[in-house]
């Protein structure tokens, strides 16, 4: 736990599972591709899971009992973002709406974050960039607590986070990954006192991967970051 000059108390807290279906957190992100192509919803990815629980669906009308995507919401989002941009690289955040999480789990919005090239080949960024990526998501997320008419009201005060580039086309380790993520959310909760946000979620889709994270925060001083297990 970290008290700032303002006298808010700041965490790092630890969850596992699928990042689409943690309820009681302003913002999740996403980690993209230069393309801002999500993946689809039958794959297994962090992209994937939160296209298809944002997405709509309808009942097939061939067999009554199934359902199907009716639209996918925030990949068409992205469409309209990439339609805009000449160029797009690591680093880059991109804000769209959460599609059917605000009715289902109260997300607000969901926050992408461009941490793989995508060429001929999945080209992920170093861990250096990947360090930074979190520093410019949470740079992005105060910049949209103080411009943006929707967050000024109520300000983005909890996101949580997967570990960037480590899935498919990713880099392999995840520790070293985390461990630069991790410090990175520190510095700047510690660093930025006028912050709106004041807990960041690391977390692990599968079990491996929330082992690592755990034992990264285990070794944190107890009196500046607080683990909490969700």
């Amino acid at each position: 736990m970290k008290r700032t000059k303002d006298g808010k108390n700041k965490y790092i807290a630890l969850a596992m599972g699928n990042i689409a279906l943690l309820g009681g957190i302003d913002a999740i992100v996403n980690s993209e591709n230069t393309k801002l192509d999500m993946d689809r919803p039958q794959e297994k990815s962090v992209s994937a899971a939160i296209n298809r629980y944002a997405s709509t669906w309808r009942i097939m009308q061939n067999n009554p009992s199934e359902f199907e995507i009716d639209k996918e919401l925030l990949k068409e989002e992205l469409r309209k973002i990439r339609k805009t941009r000449a160029n797009i690289e690591i680093g880059d955040i991109f804000h769209t709406s959460s599609g059917a999480l605000a009715d289902n789990l109260k997300i607000r919005c969901v926050l992408h974050v461009v941490t793989v090239g995508l060429g001929r080949n999945y080209v992920p960024g170093s861990y250096i960039q990947l360090g930074r990526c979190v520093t410019n998501l949470l740079t992005y997320v105060d910049q949209l607590n103080k411009s943006k008419k929707t967050y000024k009201l109520n300000p983005i005060t909890t996101l949580a986070i997967p570990i960037f580039a480590t899935g498919k086309g990713g880099i392999a380790s995840i520790t070293p990954v985390a461990q630069r993520m991790v410090d990175r959310a520190i510095d700047y909760l510690e660093c930025t006192a006028t912050s709106y946000v004041d807990t960041v979620y690391f977390v692990g889709y599968v079990e491996d991967a929330y082992r690592e994270l755990r034992a990264i925060l285990e070794t944190l001083d107890k009196d500046v970051i607080k683990v909490q297990d969700v």
